[in-house]
């Protein structure tokens, strides 16, 4: 051997310690994210609006792990909220940060997974391109998406430590392992398919059934529980399947998987929300996707034992669909996030391509590289359109137009923004293309009620609650949108219907009190004002009201004690000359009575 060369184990060895590039290339292309705010799409209800983050308290705590009666189960999803809440309050950099550490952890693991199956060259490769992956932006640079990262980095690490206790018989790796699922599972249901996994593991390791099946029974003791737990507790957010029954569903999810692997392999058209419309009939895309996806499985089968590794990356990533693949329905057909766990089959894939590669020609290296090079840019170009509401939404509909969620959300954009008539022309265009889309019906009725065109807002406000008939906010808004234009039957109709769904609807109760002393009828409305403030903290409104009715009713002095009382707590208030004009009247009638 020449001086200064080294040998093919000294090289291996070399890049063993090159570890820390996964984790560290995983970090630069999200880098974008730690400037990034909360978007409109879950963020703020599951963040800064959740009040069970907000205090590091065992009330918290126990309101987080508590089984609820409806809703997925994911507590250490919030769990990680309220870490981040107690760390940097409200500042998105801080749950940013989080989702990334999280994603590099998991590329990591995925690194040590990939040693498992082939020599470091390789591995490094593969766990490179998973890192750089594009179509993982939605579950790293969105924060609602925690859960996947989080519940991948338990799933990931969980299958890590199980491949080492059956290397080394070591007991403790196995219960780690166990547990490790148990969180992931918590983080995330989907997370039941390792059990689903590890047998097919076993399999292409050829080891005899007999010396693995009773190390698989205690992994799938968490997955009855959560079997339990939706039937018995929470369900599903779907009742029914998108295309009506089961078999359509397969032909659409058929087709949904080959769009998954085109997205994976060339992802060029990404998007927070897919335009995915159910098959309700036979048609020649259902029938082709079902072929192709039952030839890709079939090579998995026939060449298992030539090719295990490829085998085993082919159930991988069909096993790891199964949960989000609608046979038990759920509400979205097609998400980037849903093939998070899945994408590790591409990793292992281009994995194996690359160690058989290597070993002919050392150049291949560069090809890889350059494989590198070009999903890093994609996936630094998707995640800047996560920045905020405005770009991602934005970004989404200069892809697609007519993209109806785009639309609702951008509108509900400009509403927090002061821009009602952009607002307005937005819901309205999601109505357009999607009419049964209830809560931009629900939106454009409280925005066109805003601009005073109550008519369409009534038509609006009508349409969501025909869809929703259960909904106490969309009672609420067609209420008060009848009430301007004086219809007060149709507006307390709704209102009452809104209380009666939401007892403690506060702002239904000042409007039917409202309506009332619009009636005239000020002793009711007069009622309903006291109930409200025996149950809140005083307003501006409600104490104005109070006094005004009792004005009304000349009960001069109440009048005169609630306007004094305005005064003393809204020194501030807009209209507090005119409210000190109330008084001096008041005083001047009392003043000429006595």
């Amino acid at each position: 051997m020449m001086k200064g060369k080294i040998n093919a184990k000294q090289f291996e060895k070399l890049l063993s310690n090159l570890w820390w590039i996964i984790p560290l290339l995983a970090i630069l292309v999200y880098i974008q994210s730690f400037k990034a705010g909360f978007t409109n799409w879950d963020d703020p209800w599951l963040t800064i609006n959740n009040s069970t983050i907000k205090g590091f308290t065992w009330e918290n705590i126990r309101s987080i792990f508590a089984v609820k009666s409806s809703g997925t189960y994911q507590p250490l999803r919030t769990f990680s909220y309220l870490i981040d809440y107690s760390i940097g309050g409200e500042n998105p950099f801080v749950y940013h940060l989080h989702n990334v550490l999280l994603y590099a952890l998991n590329c990591l693991l995925v690194l040590l997974i990939l040693k498992q199956f082939m020599k470091n060259a390789a591995a490094l490769i593969g766990a490179a391109i998973f890192a750089v992956l594009p179509i993982h932006v939605e579950a790293v640079a969105w924060i609602a998406a925690r859960k996947e990262v989080l519940s991948g980095l338990f799933l990931f690490l969980s299958f890590f430590l199980y491949m080492k206790f059956r290397k080394n018989s070591k007991i403790s790796l196995y219960i780690f392992s166990v547990l490790c699922f148990i969180l992931s599972i918590i983080s995330k249901p989907s997370a039941v398919v390792l059990p689903f996994i590890l047998p097919v593991y076993e399999l292409i390791s050829r080891k005899p059934f007999k010396t693995w099946w009773k190390f698989i029974l205690p992994y799938m003791i968490p997955n009855i529980l959560i079997i339990f737990y939706f039937i018995f507790f929470a369900g599903t957010s779907r009742t029914s399947y998108h295309s009506g029954n089961l078999f359509y569903i397969l032909l659409t999810e058929a087709w949904v998987t080959i769009r998954y692997i085109w997205n994976l392999v060339f992802p060029s058209n990404l998007c927070p929300r897919y335009m995915v419309y159910s098959f309700r009939k036979v048609n020649f895309l259902g029938i082709f996707s079902i072929i192709l996806n039952a030839f890709i499985i079939l090579i998995g089968i026939i060449k298992a034992k030539r090719y295990p590794r490829i085998s085993f990356a082919i159930f991988w990533f069909y096993v790891g669909l199964i949960p989000v693949s609608n046979i038990i329905p759920i509400s979205t057909l097609m998400a980037d996030r849903y093939i998070y766990i899945s994408s590790f089959a591409y990793a292992l894939l281009l994995g194996v391509l690359a160690e058989n590669l290597l070993k002919k020609a050392k150049w291949g290296v560069l090809v890889f590289l350059l494989l590198v090079t070009v999903y890093g840019i994609q996936t630094c170009s998707v995640s800047s359109n996560w920045r905020n509401s405005y770009t991602l939404w934005t970004s989404t509909l200069e892809k697609n137009p007519d993209h109806q969620l785009a639309h609702n959300q951008l509108g509900m954009y400009y509403i927090d923004r002061g821009d009602t008539l952009s607002a307005f022309q937005h819901f309205q265009k999601a109505t357009e293309i999607m009419p049964e889309y209830h809560q931009a019906q629900f939106n454009l009725c409280g925005a066109a009620y805003s601009l005073g065109k109550f008519e369409l807002a009534i038509k609006a406000g009508e349409k969501a609650v025909s869809l929703e008939p259960d909904n106490p906010e969309y009672h609420y808004q067609l209420g008060t949108s009848y009430f301007g234009i004086n219809d007060d039957e149709n507006a307390l109709y709704h209102l009452n219907k809104a209380i009666e769904l939401k007892p403690d609807y506060r702002d239904a109760l000042m409007n039917k009190g409202t309506i009332y002393y619009h009636e005239q009828d000020y002793q009711k409305a007069l009622e309903i004002f006291y109930d409200v403030e025996s149950k809140w903290e005083p307003t501006p409104i409600l104490i104005n009201n109070i006094a005004a009715a009792n004005y009304m009713l000349g009960n001069s002095g109440k009048a005169l004690e609630y306007y004094k009382r305005y005064l003393e707590l809204f020194p501030e208030a807009p209209d507090v000359e005119i409210i000190r004009r109330n008084v001096e009247i008041i005083n001047g009638r009392l003043k000429n009575q006595n």
